[in-house]
């Protein structure tokens, strides 16, 4: 495992470190676990790397709150059109919703009225 780091870190080498790192926790033999990096701050020559580890099958409280939000709006939490709710932050009043894009694996902010229409059930 080696990464091009002689100028520091950069978007490019950190996406390989993060493909590197989720390679190692994979193999580690955690099998009742799953583990997030989440979004990589960097300098020149440092970077923090947030961990978030789950214990699989089991729901957290940000999961129970989604499920209650979604209830309340109508939403699914399936798949739908190549797109899945995966998080609802209330803290953040515009954007609320976060959506996974199933196909590219990226996430999306989103207003409720977007949540809505992507995911309403009525």
């Amino acid at each position: 495992m080696n990464l091009n780091i002689e100028k520091g870190f950069t978007p490019k080498n950190l996406e390989a470190l993060r493909a590197q790192l989720t390679q190692v926790l994979a193999d580690a033999g955690f099998d009742n676990l799953e583990f997030d990096t989440g979004r990589i701050k960097y300098e020149n020559a440092k970077c923090t790397v947030p961990l978030e580890i789950k214990i699989k099958g089991m729901e957290s409280f940000d999961d129970k709150y989604l499920k209650m939000e979604a209830n309340r709006l109508g939403l699914t939490l399936e798949e739908r059109n190549g797109r899945k709710l995966v998080e609802y932050k209330p803290r953040n009043t515009k954007y609320p919703f976060i959506y996974l894009d199933t196909r590219s694996g990226k996430r999306f902010k989103c207003d409720s009225r977007s949540a809505e229409f992507h995911f309403g059930t009525k």
